[in-house]
């Protein structure tokens, strides 16, 4: 599992295949934009551009590394879709999302406090 609002851990990457299954070693995202989403509700960051692998160095030799892609949002399960601005978009496998680190504290209570 993940943790919400930290860079993903492990070795994850992206690979640009043809339609044979052949990897493209010059892809480029600079030229070829991929816009990463989720089903789940948050943020994504650490690539390149919002949501978004877009600079040339990206993929080397057709791989770009993704371990630096933070989700931050809801705990839960869901996958992440990478559409390229031409070509075929590639969904993950299913992704577990964990609570991250406190960020406030919530007082409940019945009757009035003082």
């Amino acid at each position: 599992p993940q943790t919400s609002g930290t860079a993903f851990s492990g070795t994850n990457s992206l690979t640009a295949q043809d339609a044979y299954g052949n990897v493209v070693t010059g892809f480029d995202a600079s030229t070829n934009n991929i816009t990463v989403s989720t089903s789940l509700t948050g943020s994504i960051s650490g690539l390149s551009g919002t949501n978004k692998l877009n600079n040339a160095g990206d993929f080397v030799s057709g791989v770009a590394n993704i371990s630096s892609l933070t989700f931050t949002g809801t705990s839960g399960t869901g996958t992440f879709t990478f559409t390229p601005a031409s070509g075929t978009a590639v969904t993950s496998g299913s992704v577990s999302i964990g609570a991250g680190s406190a960020t406030k504290f919530i007082v409940t209570g019945t009757g009035t406090q003082t």
